[in-house]
């Protein structure tokens, strides 16, 4: 049966969807789990969350300590930093709603909310006046997380906290 509009997915996005959905489960989910729960117990022990993130997750100390952890790969378990990315983007896009809640310096007559917040985050991990490749580094963990999200949206939180490597690469 014709889709109402008349598109079809054209020969090389089927492919891709097709050559994709092959990494939607780790071939061997166990070694994503087996860090996981090996470090469940002492993680809780010392404070923080399960999968070893911080409590706190919200505001621009957080989103720089996240970023931090992330850069300095201080969640040694894919589940866990599947799960930083997406708690990334969560926060940085509640606090582009309101900036002026978050932001401890005012903004800059043409700096844009986005731009604002990222600069508040990047500062906020002791990089003073930020470089592009630090600014683009914190960026990419938020394109990685929102594709988490796509994915979550689609077969669901689980699987995107499981999925191959393979498919965060794409």
């Amino acid at each position: 049966m014709a889709p109402e509009d008349g598109q079809w997915l054209r020969r090389a996005d089927f492919e891709q969807v097709l050559r994709l959905s092959a990494h939607l489960i780790d071939p061997a989910p166990r070694t994503v789990l087996e860090p996981l729960l090996d470090t469940w117990l002492a993680n809780v022990s010392q404070g923080l969350h399960a999968l070893g993130l911080p409590t706190e997750w919200v505001g621009v100390e957080a989103a720089a300590t996240y970023a931090i952890m992330l850069k300095d790969n201080k969640v040694s378990d894919a589940v866990g930093q599947r799960a930083a990315r997406m708690l990334l983007v969560l926060n940085y896009e509640e606090m582009c709603q309101f900036p002026e809640c978050y932001c401890p310096r005012p903004r800059r007559a043409a700096e844009q909310k986005k731009a604002y917040v990222m600069n508040c985050i990047a500062h906020a991990c002791g990089l003073g006046d930020p470089s592009k490749s630090e600014r683009d580094l914190i960026h990419n963990y938020l394109r990685q997380g929102r594709w988490l999200w796509v994915i979550a949206s689609i077969v669901g939180l689980g699987f995107a906290l499981i999925c191959s490597e393979e498919l965060m690469s794409t």
